[in-house]
């Protein structure tokens, strides 16, 4: 009887190391499948962290374009006015150049009017002071051109700065939509989107 006692408590004994063999084969598997899905997610969340700070990157040149775009914008006017400053003087000088030659400058001048010449509010009775010269019109002429060419040239600049700053907000906000997996507006506020992308970065990474 003692004897079959052992027999089973061997038994039992041989039973129990069997199941824990079992429970370590198992738990092996599992540890390879496991050791694989863990490599998976962190490759996907070293890509993910890779493409925000892409976004990132883009967020500052897309920043630095409009920076960019403002300070064109504010030559430009500059340049306009400018421009426009000059071919109403070479527009002046031109009338009083023609005025002259028709002999007809002296019988425009009125009291307390400038003089379409030299601006001055008084001259001698029936007298103008000289118009410019065909030279001094002809420079004047040019001064007017190259202002205009300068302008047109930044506004130019401006209208390729805005194309290229409109290109990089189309990006953004399709690489916005794909990591974030939702649809953004067709207006998008570059700043709040970079605050929200920062805050995404530094809370999983």
């Amino acid at each position: 009887k003692q004897r079959s006692e052992e027999l089973t408590n061997n038994k039992n004994s041989c039973k129990i190391e069997l199941e824990k063999l079992h429970a370590e084969m198992k738990s092996l598997e599992n540890a390879g499948e496991n050791k694989q899905k863990l490599e998976n997610e962190k490759e996907k969340a070293s890509q993910c962290k890779d493409n925000l700070k892409d976004l990132l990157g883009k967020i500052k040149e897309y920043n630095y374009s409009q920076e960019h775009l403002t300070v064109l914008q504010n030559d430009y006017q500059k340049l306009s006015a400018e421009s426009e400053k000059l071919r109403a003087l070479y527009n002046t000088m031109n009338k009083a150049f023609l005025d002259e030659q028709a002999g007809i400058i002296a019988k425009t001048l009125e009291d307390g009017k400038p003089c379409p010449v030299c601006g001055s509010l008084s001259h001698p009775a029936g007298t103008a002071c000289d118009a410019p010269s065909k030279d001094e019109l002809e420079a004047a002429d040019k001064k007017a051109q190259i202002a205009e060419k300068a302008a047109t040239d930044k506004s130019k600049e401006c209208s390729e700065e805005k194309s290229s700053c409109r290109e990089k907000e189309k990006i953004i906000r399709r690489t916005v939509a794909t990591l974030l997996n939702e649809a953004v507006s067709e207006e998008i506020n570059v700043s709040d989107t970079e605050s929200r992308i920062n805050r995404e970065y530094e809370t999983n990474f």
